[in-house]
């Protein structure tokens, strides 16, 4: 391939507001696109979710690997090129904004009337455009909304098979991995909503099916693969998470995903984490925050130092924990998770504990419980209580820690946590009643606790 300048977003949107030249954008494409330059495919392909359309456009352009090099192109072709792309622009905003008034429309009806909705609308429905933007909303949703989010992505099947529209191989191809992805989401939104049952079989359904039809799209395979981990993490089968996150990441780096592979890196680390393979878990993470970066992902890269400072102090070295945490306050501040101040809490305290500084640890596992509580995250409540109960233990305050241990019990029995979840707590508190609580108990507890949970988060 030879050289050329590479497509950047700015050529686009300047193109698009006037400042610049259409013909610049029409030189930059014809070549990048036509001489298949992987940078200016994955720039172009992240511009406008109407690519099909606008590389069926570009297609139409002479091949500049067999022009002429003599005979400059008319710079009136590239003009009218950028005037038909600019149509197809607007046409495909349009489409957009039509697709989030049928996705607000569907929302409005109850859950189980949605599929009968979509099934006996007549024009309505029946788009990829559509099937696409609920998969995008499920995926919004799956932290905070797991039954919505499944709902959403379920309707996924039923729009595209009501979408009769004529198809190219290609498309068709297009389509079948839309509809596994959204599949594998509906299964993970299951397992978050805590339903380990139905997502197992959603998943045994989807991985027959792709057996039979491959996807030939490694992305998407790797996606599937990643979000079936989940679940294996979940049931504990942790040495068949191990197994598909391997088979994920060889996937994600062939396709050139970096998102994705940070999110396998990150799984792969909590699996090797309760393997009782902490060293191996912080070099995948120490790989992951190389991968991704905040302005990728924020989300993700604050999971990847979330999970190093905890294996840090796991470890016995919380001056690096400290160090770590302190160099990453600033993109605590830019996530919009109305849980990330508690987490970062719960985090300077453990880093407090570490070093000894019992009173500020105290502190910031007493601010961190009390902010989880309202938040209604009671399994991270209680694991911060179990903290604080660790800094009292460390400081001799026996009084403040049979306090502690008298509360807990009713109080999370109140909030229907799960039975395994208040067997681990009923223990803390006979422990603490006998006066046999220990350092490496509590560790045992919350190891059990967190074990509880349904999956590691939604990352």
């Amino acid at each position: 391939m030879s050289d050329h300048r590479h497509i950047a977003s700015h050529h686009f949107t300047r193109t698009l507001d006037g400042t610049q030249s259409p013909g610049v954008l029409g030189r930059l494409l014809v070549t990048g696109l036509h001489t298949g330059c992987d940078e200016c495919r994955r720039t172009w392909d992240a511009l406008s979710g109407e690519q099909r359309k606008l590389l069926a456009a570009v297609s139409d352009l002479p091949d500049p690997r067999t022009a002429d090099k003599e005979t400059p192109q008319p710079p009136s072709s590239y003009s009218d090129y950028l005037d038909a792309l600019t149509a197809e622009v607007e046409r495909g905003r349009g489409d957009r904004k039509r697709h989030v008034r049928e996705l607000w429309d569907l929302k409005q009806f109850p859950r189980d009337q949605r599929r009968e909705k979509v099934l006996s609308a007549r024009r309505r429905f029946a788009s990829a455009g559509l099937a696409d933007l609920l998969l995008e909303e499920s995926r919004k949703l799956v932290r905070t909304d797991p039954v919505e989010a499944e709902n959403l992505a379920s309707l996924v099947a039923p729009v595209l098979a009501r979408n009769d529209a004529p198809k190219t191989p290609a498309e068709v191809g297009e389509l079948a991995v839309l509809a596994a992805r959204a599949e594998a989401h509906r299964a993970n939104a299951l397992r978050i909503a805590g339903d380990l049952p139905a997502a197992d079989e959603a998943f045994a359904h989807l991985t027959a099916e792709l057996a039979v039809r491959p996807l030939r799209d490694a992305a998407a395979e790797a996606e599937v693969l990643s979000l079936e981990a989940s679940l294996r993490y979940g049931q504990r089968a942790l040495s068949h998470a191990e197994e598909l996150l391997d088979a994920a990441l060889l996937l994600f780096r062939q396709a050139g995903d970096r998102t994705g592979e940070a999110r396998a890196l990150i799984k792969r680390a909590m699996t090797f984490y309760d393997l009782e393979r902490p060293d191996e878990a912080l070099a995948a993470l120490d790989t992951a925050a190389e991968v991704i970066k905040p302005a990728d992902d924020v989300y993700l890269f604050i999971s990847t130092v979330t999970a190093r400072v905890v294996l840090l102090c796991d470890l016995d070295r919380p001056a690096e924990a400290d160090e770590l945490l302190r160099a990453h306050l600033d993109p605590f501040e830019e996530l919009d998770d109305e849980a990330a101040g508690a987490t970062l809490r719960g985090l300077q305290g453990r880093v407090a504990l570490g070093l000894g500084r019992l009173a500020a640890a105290e502190e910031a596992f007493a601010s961190a419980r009390k902010a989880f509580q309202v938040l209604g995250r009671d399994y991270d409540a209680l694991l911060a209580a179990l903290d604080l109960a660790c800094a009292y233990l460390e400081a001799g305050r026996a009084g403040d820690l049979r306090r502690l241990a008298a509360e807990l019990v009713p109080t999370f029995r109140a909030r229907c946590i799960g039975r395994e979840a208040m067997g681990a707590l009923a223990l803390f508190a006979k422990a603490v009643a006998a006066d046999t609580l220990t350092r490496d108990l509590l560790d045992r507890l919350r190891r059990r606790i967190e074990a509880t949970r349904a999956a590691p988060p939604p990352v």
